[in-house]
């Protein structure tokens, strides 16, 4: 899964281009989720039943139609878990996030705005500039700066440019001590994601009698490697899965 979040600040069109791209990933036969960050409490549709029900101080209901889900959960989710949520698309557009720790396009009103979030993360600047304009910022900000409406060019950036996201934990574990500047080692070409050490933790675990026991990076890919392609021909089993757990009883097969 690859991750792009859309910064910018209020009205600066950051919404018109997240769901233009949206559309032209799906038309390109990508899975697609969305993620918007919200700076006011949602307002719930009034004298509904499932509100309702959510203000009967439940943590969590589940209205379901045959047309659509939806969830009302309460409290608050770090960006990190629930993008670890959604493993199973390819991609995940996010909606604002200004700090966000993987790839980015910034969406802006003026040059000042685009120099304030200058970033290696940045992909792409996105505003209302001439051409004059967009050739002096391009020299300064090392990307390409595009129209509003320039669509199939922000997609394809998109799509040669973003890259698999570090955990998202800010463990301290790799030697560029937190995820954004792995990130930014990562667009800079100066290191690949093989290097977040919880990422490569988690990706694969095994534990024997409740003793957790220690993988090289050789041995997580080739546990994985196996393990999908066990489970992929099972009926009912996506042809891209994205978790698998497996828990064996030995001591029940050996009687």
């Amino acid at each position: 899964m690859r991750a792009v979040a859309f910064i910018g600040y209020k009205s600066a069109g950051k919404t018109w281009v997240l769901t233009g791209v949206l559309r032209k990933l799906i038309e390109k036969g990508y899975r697609v989720a969305a993620i918007k960050h919200m700076a006011h409490p949602p307002s719930l549709p009034e004298d509904k039943d499932l509100t309702r029900i959510y203000r009967a101080g439940v943590a969590e209901v589940i209205g379901i139609h045959e047309s659509m889900t939806i969830v009302y959960k309460s409290g608050s989710e770090e960006l990190s878990q629930v993008l670890s949520k959604l493993n199973s698309y390819d991609f995940v557009l996010i909606e604002g996030f200004k700090n966000f720790y993987g790839p980015r396009i910034a969406v802006v009103k003026t040059i000042d705005e685009a120099l304030k979030f200058q970033s290696p993360l940045n992909m792409a600047y996105v505003g209302p500039f001439t051409v004059e304009e967009s050739k002096e910022l391009s020299s300064v900000l090392k990307a390409p700066i595009l129209g509003l409406n320039e669509i199939d060019k922000i997609t394809d950036i998109i799509l040669k440019k973003s890259f698999h996201l570090p955990a998202g934990l800010n463990c301290g574990k790799c030697k560029y001590g937190n995820c954004t500047s792995l990130a930014e080692a990562i667009a800079r070409g100066d290191a690949s994601i093989d290097e977040c050490v919880s990422l490569n933790e988690r990706a694969v675990r095994i534990k024997v009698d409740g003793v957790t026991v220690p993988l090289n990076p050789f041995m997580r890919r080739l546990y994985a490697s196996i393990i999908e392609g066990l489970v992929k021909p099972l009926k009912g089993v996506s042809q891209t899965p994205s978790r698998v757990v497996i828990e064996v009883d030995l001591t029940a097969l050996r009687s």
